[in-house]
Order: C-alpha cells, then sequence, then structure tokens
C-alpha cells in the first residue's frame, strides 16, 4: 500500500491558505480550549507535539506532522490530515480523514466521505464512514461501518463489520459479525461466520462458526465448523471440510476430496475435477489497486 496513494503528504502547509483560514500553528506541547481558538479556523501541529483539547472543538481543518499526540473530541468542517507515529485519544467527526503508517487511535471515528489509514494501525472504537482503506497488519477493535472496505493483508478485526463491499489480502481476520453484501479475500481469510450475497475467497478459508448467503465460491483447503445455506449457488474446492449441514436452493459444486461432516442438500450438486490451480503457501499479496 503505497502512501503516495492515500494520503496528502504535503512537504509544507502554504502560507497564502495559512492566512486565508486564520490557521494556528502550535509547535510545544500544550493544553487548549475554545476560547483561546474562537478567532482560528484550522490547526498545524508540528512534529513530535502533544496536545490536550480542554473541549470539544470545532475547525475547519486540522493538519499533523509525524510523531504528535492529541487528546480530545474535534469536529471539522473538511478534513483531519495526519503523517506517520500519531497518537490520538478521542472522538474525530470530518469530512475526510486521513492517518499515515503506525497510528495508535483509541475513541470513535466518523467520516462522512473517506477515512483512510496506512500500515500498522492500532484502532480502538467504532469507525463510520463512506469508503475505508486500510494498511497492511492492521487491528481495529470496534464496529465498522462503511459503504466499501478495502484493507491489506493481515487485517484483523473483532468486531461487528456491516457494509456493501470489502475486499481484503492475504491472512486476514474478522471475528465479529460480519453482516456484507460482496466480500473479496485472497489467501487464508478466518471469519466468524456471517451473512453475505456473494462471497470470493482464495484458498484456505476458515469460518468458525456458520455462514449465508446468495453465492458462496471458496477455493481449496476450506474449513467451515458451521452450517452453510445459499439461494443461488456453493461451491468449496479441493480438499475442503465442513464441519456443518449444507443447504443450497439451487447448485453445489465441491472439489475431490471433500469432506461434509452433516447433511447436504441441493436441487444439483456436481463434484469437480481437481484443481489446476497450484494450492499456494500463504504470503503477501497487495492489491493493485492500492
Amino acid at each position: 500500500m503505497s502512501s503516495r496513494d492515500l494520503f496528502w503528504y504535503e512537504d509544507v502547509v502554504k502560507e497564502d491558505f495559512l492566512l486565508a483560514h486564520k490557521t494556528k500553528t502550535i509547535n510545544q506541547n500544550m493544553s487548549i480550549s475554545n476560547d483561546a481558538l474562537k478567532d482560528v479556523d484550522s490547526l498545524v501541529l508540528t512534529e513530535a507535539v502533544k496536545l490536550k483539547l480542554l473541549d470539544r472543538i470545532k475547525l475547519q481543518e486540522i493538519w499533523l506532522l509525524e510523531n504528535t499526540t492529541i487528546e480530545g473530541d474535534l469536529i471539522l468542517v473538511e478534513d483531519f490530515k495526519a503523517r506517520n507515529n500519531i497518537n490520538y485519544t478521542g472522538d474525530i467527526n470530518a469530512l475526510n480523514v486521513y492517518f499515515g503508517h503506525n497510528t495508535s487511535l483509541n475513541g470513535n471515528f466518523e467520516a462522512k466521505d473517506k477515512f483512510e489509514i496506512g500500515n500498522s494501525a492500532i484502532i480502538t472504537g467504532d469507525i463510520k464512514c463512506t469508503e475505508l482503506r486500510i494498511g497492511e497488519n492492521a487491528r481495529v477493535s470496534g464496529t465498522i461501518t462503511a459503504n466499501e472496505i478495502y484493507a491489506g493483508s493481515n487485517f484483523y478485526s473483532d468486531g461487528n463489520i456491516k457494509c456493501t463491499k470489502f475486499m481484503t489480502g492475504e491472512n486476514s481476520k474478522l471475528m465479529g459479525k460480519n453482516t456484507i453484501d460482496y466480500l473479496y479475500s485472497q489467501n487464508g481469510l478466518n471469519i466468524n461466520g456471517g451473512q453475505f450475497l456473494e462471497l470470493h475467497t482464495d484458498d484456505n478459508f476458515k469460518s468458525k462458526n456458520s455462514m449465508s448467503g446468495n453465492k458462496l465460491i471458496m477455493d481449496n483447503c476450506v474449513i467451515i465448523n458451521g452450517n452453510i445455506k445459499a439461494k443461488d449457488y456453493i461451491r468449496v474446492g479441493d480438499k475442503s471440510v465442513i464441519n456443518g449441514d449444507v443447504y443450497c436452493e439451487n447448485y453445489l459444486e465441491f472439489g475431490p476430496g471433500t469432506t461434509f461432516n452433516g447433511k447436504k442438500y441441493s436441487a444439483k450438486e456436481k463434484q469437480l475435477p481437481p484443481s489446476s490451480a497450484k494450492i499456494r503457501n500463504q504470503g503477501p499479496v497487495h492489491f493493485a489497486e492500492f
């Protein structure tokens, strides 16, 4: 995941912008109240500054350089923009929210449009946005509500996820309640179960509990520890294990070596020929569109 694709990363904030927007620059550790910002539209925090907000602050925008720390709540008419190594405790409500890599967040975060954050993020709290893009090795403990979610490899979530479209890289784990219309994953996805209109996974997919949907399409070495129910189509690849009942109103396909340890019902079924694709070892994969 390239930072240049996701983040603002301007080297300087232009002087004419600062003048036009009544911007205050903070270059030392301090606590600040609404009264001190009554004539200020925007804030810039220089590198390694710690800021405590004594009130819920409303501004146009805010910029954070590397290694900054903020404690408090923000309401922004426009964007929250931050670089790497940010530590934020509090709530954010903004048009767009942008963070760099190695960020630690503790609070609830709402973006009317985009929420973008780089690699190795640790987020404790809820996220609500239209589009979420999150880098590799990220961990979220909280509910995620979005229209579209794009997550890098090794993404981990133990909260509920509700979205229309979810794409994730290899070895991701979705351990909460999942209500996702369209889920696409690469090798090694592990989920708690869930409801899907369509699910498409690569090899080594695991579900801890039951799952249902319209089309459930899984490649080789699937392990489902629960029931599977689909209206239109179920496919599991070679050497899969289903430790529950399978019910498909229409068409069931399964690869050779698949074991069904429960009841199996479908209007039609077919055993597939051996997969022509090599069952791959797990490894890093990056979405090209990132």
